[in-house]
């Protein structure tokens, strides 16, 4: 299920010095590690947790038809990132 994992948390950017002005002897693993982090996980979208799941499907548990309810002519496909052609 999505939701069984939980979501990767956003990484700080390290800084050189501490509070007191004591340089980080791991300032370079980190800075490295921020980068990787940012380039891996640059706009992604959290998962929805367990409880964004049920309360969407409580929204929708005495509904028959499609939660979008869309007529014949209106719907022209959507576009390689996901918005909608007629837009």
């Amino acid at each position: 299920m999505l939701t069984s994992r939980p979501n990767k948390l956003a990484i700080e950017p390290p800084y050189k010095h501490d509070a007191n002005g004591v340089r980080d002897k791991h300032y370079r693993l980190a800075k490295l590690r921020y980068k990787m982090a940012k380039f891996y996980y640059y706009g992604a979208v959290d998962r929805p947790s367990a409880d964004d799941v049920e309360h969407a499907a409580e929204h929708f548990a005495d509904y028959e038809g499609h939660p979008l309810a869309l007529g014949e002519d209106e719907f022209q496909g959507v576009s390689e990132t996901g918005i909608p052609k007629s837009h």
